[in-house]
Parts: structure tokens; sequence; C-alpha cells
């Protein structure tokens, strides 16, 4: 599908985002699940959302966009905190994915970051730092992740790579 953002991305939609994801992150970080589902424009051109979609531990499936509302972005969290798993970077199919369905997408993660994925440019850059969401109370900072920048999804697919090595 081809990227086709309706509106440009402004403080007003960020706010929006921030509301649906911190209710999304209570959720995840309970069930350890990711929760996921889109933002949009309705016919007013007012921001909405489809309501928190409980996925599984590493994934999720949003379904189908409402006809009711144009897609801006999908959303997702990523469930609690894990020694097992790095879910404070966005992975290469979190970016992937929001390219096919030609949309941006937001990701919370468990220390309560929020990431930005632009779906044109395939990158995922950092909206607000740890703490901008309530953070999973089992959350240990990892001093040597590199977070606060903007990846490309080559730089996150070397990321991966390496940690996958070693």
């Amino acid at each position: 599908m081809p990227y086709d953002r309706a509106v440009a991305q402004n403080e007003q939609e960020i706010a929006f985002v921030k509301t649906v994801l911190a209710e999304a992150q209570a959720k995840s970080i309970k069930a350890n699940r990711e929760y996921c589902g889109y933002i949009g424009l309705d016919a007013q051109g007012e921001y909405v959302a489809t309501p928190p979609k409980r996925g599984r531990k590493n994934s999720c499936r949003s379904g189908p966009v409402p006809k009711d509302f144009t897609a801006l972005a999908s959303y997702h969290t990523h469930g609690s905190y894990s020694d097992d798993h790095d879910s404070e970077l966005p992975s290469v199919a979190d970016v992937e994915t929001d390219v096919y369905e030609g949309t941006d997408g937001y990701i919370s993660t468990p220390a309560g970051r929020v990431w930005f994925i632009d779906g044109f440019r395939m990158t995922a850059k950092v909206l607000c730092s740890e703490g901008c969401l309530q953070p999973d109370e089992n959350y240990k900072e990892d001093p040597s992740l590199g977070v606060g920048r903007i990846y490309t999804i080559d730089e996150l697919e070397r990321l991966y790579e390496r940690e996958n090595k070693l």
C-alpha cells in the first residue's frame, strides 16, 4: 500500500496518541501482552482511535482499518519488562509493518518511552523518553542501550543482528 498521510503530524496528534497509549500501556503491562490499534481522523476531522486490541507477548494484529475513519498511524505497546527481550527499541518488523500498511506508527515501551515510526522515511524516533508514560515497575535500565535518537531501518537491522550474534 503506498504511503499517503492525510495530515501532517502535529502536537494535537501527539497529545492524543499519548492518551491512547497510556490506556493501552496499563493493560499491556498488567497482562504482559502487546495491545494495538489505529489512530485516525473521523468525518469531522477529529482524532479517533480504535480500542486497544489484545495481542501476544511479542506481536499484535490490529485488524482491518474501520471504514468510518482515515487511518494516520498504527499504535502498539511492547508489554511488560523482560530481561530476555529488548522491548525498548522498535523492531525491524515494527517499521516494516507500518511501511507495508502505508502508515506511520506509535509504540510505547516498558520504560514508558513513546516512539514514532515514520513510514515514509522508514525511521524510528523517540518522541518522549523514559517515564513519559507509566513505566512497568519491574523495568531495569540498560545503560548500554543507546536510546534517544533516530534509527533508520538499516541501523535497527544491524543492532538486532549484533544482539543475536552475542
